[in-house]
């Protein structure tokens, strides 16, 4: 439980939020930055924090979840706007098209997983886990299957992991009773809420 080393980007100065990771296979982490809209690296033996892409935050805002394809060449990256492929080598962005009835928008956690994206949307009223088929090039958004929704307690779905054939989700994360500024909860009311993990098995 004892923190080793901590890492703050621009000397702690804000308009920054550090919020999802990813580790690639060389050891690599890629950081976003949720505020900024940026992505951060840690790398090593550098051992320092860098910007690594600060994208036109017009078309690309609120970074968020992020995850790596196998070769640690291209990420995947959550925005508000939909999921951006970036290319590690060259650092080119490209938002991900994908067909009109697959919403890619505003997703928190987003994993690889055999060959496809999972992704956990928060939206209000689309507050759900996708799995994401790609083209044979993982450029592009080919389909989207939808593995929950309407569960009565998924409300606020954040982040999860993956275990073997099993995804875990914070299926009712509470982060709207979170107060910005003071970083403390506000009080529940009525019946109290725990936050629960939901688990999904999945098919190859």
């Amino acid at each position: 439980g004892r923190i080793v080393k901590s890492w703050v980007p621009d000397g702690g100065r804000r308009g920054h939020l550090l919020n999802d990771f990813v580790m690639t296979e060389d050891g690599t982490l890629f950081i976003t930055d949720t505020d900024e809209g940026s992505i951060f690296r840690l790398a090593s033996p550098q051992d320092t924090l860098e910007r690594f892409l600060r994208p036109d935050p017009v078309r690309y805002s609120a970074a968020n979840g992020v995850t790596s394809a196998p070769g640690s060449r291209v990420l995947y990256v959550a925005f508000l706007q939909g999921i951006a492929r970036v290319d590690v080598e060259s650092k080119s962005i490209a938002l991900m098209p994908a067909p009109d009835t697959v919403s890619t928008a505003s997703i928190d956690g987003l994993y690889w997983y055999r060959g496809s994206l999972m992704g956990v949307q928060g939206l209000p009223s689309l507050e759900r886990v996708v799995r994401y088929s790609l083209s044979a090039d993982g450029r592009s958004i080919t389909a989207g299957a939808v593995l929950e929704r309407g569960h009565p307690i998924v409300v606020q779905p954040t982040t999860g992991t993956l275990v073997g054939s099993r995804f875990y989700y914070i299926a009712n994360s509470q982060y709207g009773r979170l107060d910005n500024n003071s970083s403390k909860f506000s009080p529940q009311t009525g019946s109290p809420v725990r936050t629960a993990v939901r688990v999904i098995e999945l098919r190859p």
